[in-house]
């Protein structure tokens, strides 16, 4: 049978592709794929934020500080106080540890969460690790919330911090530090107050509920405080020999209003 012309050259030009492929793979070495390794480190699962990034964060509280992880929101009962929600659990399902030391809430209705129990100003690190699998500090189906508070540096160091938003709204803070290799120690306090907050209406969140309501606030309570908060916290360090270190540290805190 005789071709055309036009599909004599296309019909070679395969044959010589398809030689040229099955002579490639003839002459090929072989080789066997090993095992693949897959590595991560082993804190891969926990997420972190530090004094720094809180500060740009502007937050009022732990919980809305940790809004900005994955995985995690918050339950806002009121202008601060607000109670961590961590991949749905929440309450005593998640273990929350200031410094190693495991936190609870005193009130009932969940009115003090456990985060609350410490201001911002002492944080010096947050961490977050997610899921029942920490084996060091068991008993918690959502996750763990590691606080860590600041430490006394090297030398003398101090610091103040100042805020003013809407609602008369004000978060002040100050801390003083001298640290050496014998002994170290930390002075800090901060206030934090603020009126009602208001919605898009103008309505303050203390006259949202009417009149005839059984669950409205007081008449004398509409333009009361939304929350008025003081806090102190002392840290001393000694450091007897290499690689020993006793540390104390008090935190003191009077809520008002909240």
């Amino acid at each position: 049978m005789h071709l055309p012309q036009s599909v004599q050259f296309p019909l070679m030009i395969y044959c010589l592709f398809i030689c040229l492929m099955f002579f490639k793979f003839s002459f090929a070495d072989e080789f066997i794929l090993e095992g693949i390794e897959i590595k991560a480190k082993k804190d891969a699962m926990i997420e972190r934020i530090d004094r720094a990034e809180i500060r740009e964060l502007n937050k009022k509280d732990i919980g809305e500080a940790l809004e900005d992880i994955g995985g995690i929101s918050k339950v806002r009962k009121g202008s601060i106080a607000n109670d961590i929600v961590l991949r749905g659990f929440q309450k005593d399902n998640i273990n929350v540890l200031v410094d190693g030391m495991r936190v609870y809430g005193a009130c009932p209705n969940r009115m003090d969460p456990a985060a609350s129990h410490i201001d911002l100003s002492e944080v010096d690190q947050i961490e977050v690790l997610k899921g029942p699998f920490d084996v060091l500090n068991p008993g918690s189906m959502g996750g763990l919330i590691n606080i860590r508070t600041r430490s006394a540096r090297p030398g003398f160091d101090n610091g103040f911090f100042v805020n003013y938003e809407s609602f008369n709204s004000t978060d002040n803070s100050a801390f003083l530090s001298y640290g050496s290799k014998k002994f170290s120690l930390l002075l800090g306090g901060s206030y934090k107050f603020s009126r009602p907050y208001k919605d898009g209406s103008g309505l303050r969140f203390t006259e949202i509920y009417p009149e005839n309501s059984p669950n409205r606030y007081k008449n004398f309570s509409k333009n009361a405080t939304a929350y008025s908060i003081k806090t102190g916290w002392i840290k001393l360090a000694i450091n007897p020999s290499l690689n020993h270190s006793l540390e104390i540290s008090y935190s003191r805190q009077m809520a008002d209003d909240v």
